[in-house]
């Protein structure tokens, strides 16, 4: 990556956390699923993988480029296998 692209992308992330801190209220949160579904299996392909990444991204990014805080939970269990997580943006 150059320097340009780095600086193109920094303030690009600069202008997302703007816009998601303005839309939260002080003292406002926020639960979501840490994760699409349950975890891969350890056998599962490549591909699911790396769809399994971006499913799960597209639920944690917001948090990140808000510069919130963001924690995550047992909230309950699917065929007796470990409990699903929940996330908690603490926005604001």
């Amino acid at each position: 990556m150059t320097a340009e692209a780095v600086r193109a992308a920094r303030a690009d992330m600069e202008i997302a956390r703007r816009k998601i801190r303005a839309l939260v209220e002080p003292g406002n949160h926020r639960s979501d699923a840490a994760a699409p579904c349950i975890a891969p299996r350890v056998d599962a392909t490549a591909e699911y993988y790396e769809t399994f990444r971006k499913r799960t991204l597209s639920l944690t990014c917001v948090a990140g480029l808000g510069g919130l805080p963001q924690i995550a939970w047992p909230a309950g269990t699917v065929e007796r296998l470990p409990p699903r997580r929940i996330a908690a943006r603490l926005d604001g």
